[in-house]
């Protein structure tokens, strides 16, 4: 299997959590920095509007209250 998946729901939206085996090379919809990283981050808004966000901005969306 190329990544392994985890599905959170919180008040910051839904997010679908995957680690891959090889790095992906990504822009982070969140800080639009380009990154390289095993882990990606599907961010579904409260509004709806789906994003690819790197680990640092999953981390600080979940630390919301």
């Amino acid at each position: 299997m190329p990544f392994t998946e985890k599905r959170i729901t919180t008040s910051a939206g839904s997010s679908v959590f995957r680690r891959h085996t090889k790095p992906q090379e990504f822009v982070c919809d969140r800080d639009l920095l380009p990154r390289t990283a095993k882990i990606v981050v599907r961010w579904t808004t409260p509004e709806g509007t789906e994003r690819t966000i790197c680990n640092s901005c999953y981390g600080f969306l979940m630390s919301q209250p």
